[in-house]
C-alpha cells in the first residue's frame, strides 16, 4: 500500500505539469519557452535518478533511500507550488523529480522482495498504478488549476506523499520487530 501510494503520486506529478502550462505562463509572466523547461527538467532529472535509485538503495538501505526520496519529492512539490519565479519553479521541479525518479526502482525492488513466490504477478499489478497516475495527474490537476490555481495543482500530491512517508516509517518499524535477523536494506 505504501509503495503503491508513492508510485501513484510520483506518476501523477509527472503529468500534472502538462495541463497547467498556460496558467503558469500567465501567473509567472513568462513565455512557453520557459515553462517548457519545467517539463524537460523534470523528465530529464527523473530519468537520471531512475537509473541510479535502485543501486543507491542497495548501497544505503531501501527504507532510508525510499523515505528520503519521498521527502525530497514532497519538498520539491511544495516548492513548485510556492515558487515566486520561473527559475525557482524549475529548480523545485528538478528537486521533485530527483525524489520521484528514485521511487520507481526502489518500489519495484521492494515488491520483488516482499512477494518472491509471486513476483511476476505482483510486479504486473504494481505497475498498473503508473498509468492510473498518468491519467489522474492531468485530470485532477487541470480541474484544480481551473477551479483554484495552478499552484494548488502541484500541492495535490503532498498529503498522499506525507501519508506514504509516515507509512514507510510505520511499516519499517513493524518489520524490524518481525524480522530482527534481516538487514536494514530488507526491511521495507
Amino acid at each position: 500500500m505504501v509503495v503503491g501510494t508513492a508510485l501513484l503520486v510520483s506518476s501523477m506529478n509527472l503529468t500534472v505539469g502538462f495541463v497547467v502550462l498556460p496558467q503558469m505562463m500567465e501567473g509567472l509572466d513568462v513565455g512557453l519557452n520557459w515553462v517548457g523547461w519545467t517539463i524537460t527538467s523534470y523528465q530529464l532529472s527523473s530519468s537520471i535518478l531512475m537509473s541510479l535509485g535502485g543501486r543507491i538503495s542497495d548501497q544505503f538501505g531501501r527504507r532510508k533511500i525510499f523515505a528520503l526520496s519521498l521527502l525530497v519529492f514532497t519538498i520539491g512539490s511544495v516548492g513548485s507550488a510556492l515558487a515566486p519565479n520561473i527559475g525557482f519553479h524549475i529548480l523545485m521541479r528538478v528537486v521533485a523529480a530527483v525524489g520521484s525518479g528514485a521511487i520507481l526502482p526502489i518500489s519495484a525492488a521492494i515488491v520483488s522482495i516482499e512477494f518472491p513466490k509471486h513476483r511476476a504477478k505482483a510486479l504486473g499489478l504494481f505497475t498498473t498504478i503508473l498509468p492510473i497516475g498518468w491519467i489522474l495527474g492531468p485530470t485532477l490537476g487541470g480541474f484544480i488549476a481551473d477551479s483554484l490555481s495552478w499552484r494548488v495543482s502541484f500541492l495535490l500530491v503532498v498529503p498522499f506523499s506525507i501519508l506514504a512517508l509516515i507509512g514507510t516509517m510505520v511499516v519499517a518499524v513493524s518489520y524490524t520487530h518481525l524480522r530482527a535477523h534481516e538487514t536494514e536494506a530488507d526491511l521495507v
